[in-house]
């Protein structure tokens, strides 16, 4: 996982841009604990820990979707920026 993010943070530097002073760095989001759900993400931390921790992470990427988010608005506003075949 981690050669796969220093590969497409290579990669997407040219897509770098700040915006409002908020500098956007290409990054992969596995996952996301809403505040509304983080008392209930919080009593189950160990077991999901655990179920995490035993997952194997290695996986074959076959295609790369780039998505342009606001995270200002609520609900967020997501467009797909990009799409390509990669084999990495």
């Amino acid at each position: 996982m981690y050669r796969f993010h220093a590969e497409i943070s290579k990669e997407l530097t040219t897509y770098s841009a700040v915006d409002n002073d908020f500098g956007f760095v290409p990054h992969i989001t596995i996952a996301r604990v809403r505040e509304a759900d983080k008392a209930a993400f919080l009593k189950c931390r160990n077991e999901i820990d655990s179920i995490l921790g035993s997952l194997s992470w290695s996986f074959e990427v076959k295609e790369l979707c780039i998505y342009g988010v606001d995270s200002r608005r609520q609900p967020e506003h997501q467009t797909k920026l990009l799409s390509f075949e990669v084999g990495i």
